[in-house]
């Protein structure tokens, strides 16, 4: 059986894996921040939470343009 290599991970650019990662890496961090801001009732960290979370979408939405392959010759 053959193993399917064609996907974005894999054939993506090295802008693509970082944006990815970069996206992930703010989502976590904002969800982090808002789970403990909520439990400790810490507004300064909850309202952080929110550019994090919107730092880590902009950068998973950037790395979908650096998926799409080049225009063909």
């Amino acid at each position: 059986m053959e193993t399917m290599l064609n996907n974005p991970w894999d054939t993506g650019s090295p802008k693509y894996r970082l944006f990815v990662v970069l996206g992930l890496a703010f989502t976590g961090a904002g969800i982090l921040c808002s789970i403990i801001g909520i439990t400790t009732e810490n507004g300064f960290l909850t309202w952080t939470a929110l550019p994090l979370l919107g730092i880590g979408f902009i950068c998973y939405v950037a790395s979908i343009f650096f998926r799409r392959p080049g225009k063909r010759r």
